[in-house]
């Protein structure tokens, strides 16, 4: 048998789940029904957000989707959510209807983007003709207080919109109506929690006041900042960002990332499975789907070893897809949004939370780490109460995540069970499972295997 040492013995058999942000997509099974897509973009909607956007102006108020539906982190909290060309739509499932999906203050993140502050634009006083928020000390007057008036929310079933309606779409105003360059034109903007609008008068009304694409300006936001193009065969962000969405090239080549990739086979120079594999990882980088990610990943991973022979002829004419694909998914992925590592620790009462220092030092060290402690028989504790499978249900769905499982058997049997009972395949799951502790454990213990 063999003996290993490990640190923090007690914490690890008391482990519950390390839960990593994956490749992985979300289900796709769902039924083709429940979607609505759109040619523009190649981007579908569904379930409780498609609901949302049909039912509180659609197209006009939000724009079309410009992501899949993927988690995010939404100030510090991971958060489903999609973007579209005007806002981000974010799923709030532990708050009542219609509050269940939330708009994101794409103003504010905006102007924080840029270095302004906007509590430093200059405040006015009421005036006459002009709405006055004394919450921000700003005014909103003339056209655009008349769109700003128009547009809103659905919240009564009532014909036009309320203040509380307006407020719900476009927020409050953070700015007066200001003077500001805009793609090298000096146009009157005005910035609220949600939206900026833009001054035209030389379009007739409606159009003479027009609603900023936010969505799409903030684009680093849904997929991670681009990259700055380089010399060589490497795709960039910035050349892929204008690569059209639609018509028969973007079709095709959705097609082939959609279908069945094939058996990898370096060695067979007749083997297409490495352009469908690139086909896969250029709508990845295009679209930010993680499903296409992890598909191209799953395809590059299994053509390694296959090179048999050492065949100079396919070797070359194989290779360069692969690694273009496997470039590909890596770069953009570096420059998406941070992966997350949660941790969840379970523990029968909250005085056996010996390491409880460092586990809190860790995650103040780490943002993208987040520590969850929970106890399972005591009652007075303030911490998440439940074993290790109960308040990882709560913080559910998993099935997006790459999930390892570590500690005592029947610990990691149950959870096991419950997580893919909830939808995550299985071949995301790994396990571990560790001897009991025993007598006097120290700060270092072995464990036999």
């Amino acid at each position: 048998m063999e003996k290993r040492s490990i640190t923090n013995l007690q914490v690890r058999l008391l482990l519950g789940l390390l839960l990593f942000a994956s490749v992985l997509p979300t289900s796709g099974t769902q039924a083709q029904t429940s979607q609505r897509c759109f040619v523009e973009t190649g981007l579908c909607i569904e379930g409780r957000i498609r609901e949302f956007w049909e039912q509180n102006g659609g197209l006009s108020a939000f724009g079309l989707p410009i992501t899949p539906q993927q988690e995010q982190l939404v100030e510090g909290q991971p958060r489903q959510v999609q973007w579209f060309e005007r806002n981000r739509l974010e799923l709030h499932p532990e708050s009542q209807r219609p509050y269940d999906v939330l708009l994101g203050r794409l103003g504010v993140d905006q102007l924080s983007s840029q270095g302004r502050d906007w509590f430093q634009f200059p405040k006015s006083t009421p005036q006459t003709g002009c709405e006055f928020f004394a919450q921000t000390g700003h005014n909103i007057c003339g056209a655009i207080l008349s769109t700003w008036r128009a547009g809103g929310l659905e919240f009564d079933r009532k014909r036009g919109k309320s203040a509380e309606e307006s407020l719900a779409l476009f927020g409050l105003p953070i700015s007066d109506a200001q003077t500001e360059m805009v793609a090298g034109h000096e146009y009157t903007v005005q910035w609220f929690e949600r939206a900026r609008f833009e001054l035209h008068p030389e379009n007739a009304p409606p159009y003479n006041v027009l609603l900023v694409l936010l969505g799409r300006e903030s684009d680093s936001d849904a997929c991670g900042p681009a990259v700055v193009p380089g010399p060589g065969i490497w795709v960039s962000r910035e050349e892929l960002s204008r690569l059209p969405m639609a018509g028969p090239a973007w079709a095709q080549l959705k097609a082939t990332a959609d279908g069945d990739l094939g058996k990898a086979d370096i060695a067979n120079q007749d083997s297409n499975h490495d352009l469908r594999t690139l086909a896969a990882a250029l709508v990845y980088a295009r679209t930010c789907d993680q499903s296409y990610r992890a598909k191209a990943a799953d395809a590059v991973m299994a053509a390694i070893e296959t090179e048999n022979n050492d065949r100079t002829l396919a070797l070359g004419r194989n290779l360069v897809s692969y690694v273009l694909a496997a470039d590909l998914i890596d770069q953009i992925a570096r420059k998406g949004p941070a992966r997350r590592v949660d941790l969840f620790a379970g523990f029968r009462t909250e005085d056996q939370i010996y390491d409880r220092a460092d586990l809190q030092r860790l995650e103040q060290e780490h943002p993208w780490l987040t520590v969850t402690l929970a106890v399972s028989e005591d009652k007075i504790s303030g911490l998440e109460h439940g074993d290790i499978g109960d308040v990882l249900m709560r913080h559910g769905p998993w099935n997006s995540r790459e999930i390892c499982v570590a500690g005592p058997a029947v610990m990691v049997e149950d959870t096991v069970s419950r997580l893919i009972g909830s939808g995550v395949p299985t071949q995301r799951i790994s396990s571990e499972v560790f001897a009991p502790s025993r007598p006097g454990p120290s700060v270092d213990g072995e464990v036999t295997e």
